[in-house]
Order: structure tokens, then C-alpha cells, then sequence
């Protein structure tokens, strides 16, 4: 899980960038968080901790609901604006909105 949530964030944090996220920086601190917990999950089932599926499922719907739907609030609304932008700006450049030449 650790090694492909890793994956997962290089990428999405690549992305992130190039659309221009704000607060790039402590969203990249939350992935940073996310796999040093698994791992000290994984250390703790290694070490025959009792109770970690519980503790595992608790911080997942944590990371789920606070994380993930927080951030794909926001790209839902950037995109809903870049869409919006997108069209103003065609709409701007199409014939109907140049003037008549005199």
C-alpha cells in the first residue's frame, strides 16, 4: 500500500503542480504524513501490535474524507473555472465578437 500510495502521490503532485495548486507545499506534507503512518503501521503489525485494523480503518476514512474530498472539491471547482475561462476566451476570439472594420 505504501509503495503505491508513493507512486500515486509523485504523480498527483506533479499534476498538481502543473495546474497550479495552491498550497502545493502543505498538500505534499500530507502525502509525507500519509506514508510514514502506513509504514509505522506495517512496523507495528511486524511487531505483533494488537488492534490495527481498526486503527488503519479510522485513519483511512480520516484520510479519505479530510484529504481526498477536500482536494477534489477544489480541482472540481478550478476546473469548473478553467472550462468557464476557456469559453470566454473562445467566445472573445470568434468573429461575432471582433468589431466591424470601418
Amino acid at each position: 500500500m505504501t509503495n503505491y500510495a508513493n507512486r500515486h502521490f509523485e504523480r498527483e503532485e506533479a499534476h498538481l503542480r502543473s495546474i497550479g495548486f495552491p498550497d502545493i507545499e502543505r498538500h505534499a506534507r500530507e502525502h509525507m504524513v500519509f506514508g510514514e503512518t502506513t509504514v509505522d503501521f506495517c512496523l507495528q503489525v511486524l511487531d505483533g501490535g494488537g488492534g490495527i485494523p481498526e486503527r488503519v480503518l479510522a485513519y483511512l476514512r480520516h484520510w479519505w474524507v479530510d484529504h481526498i474530498l477536500e482536494n477534489e472539491t477544489w480541482r472540481t471547482r478550478s476546473s469548473s473555472r478553467t472550462k468557464a475561462k476557456e469559453a470566454i476566451i473562445a467566445a472573445a476570439s470568434s468573429s461575432r465578437c471582433r468589431p466591424k472594420s470601418l
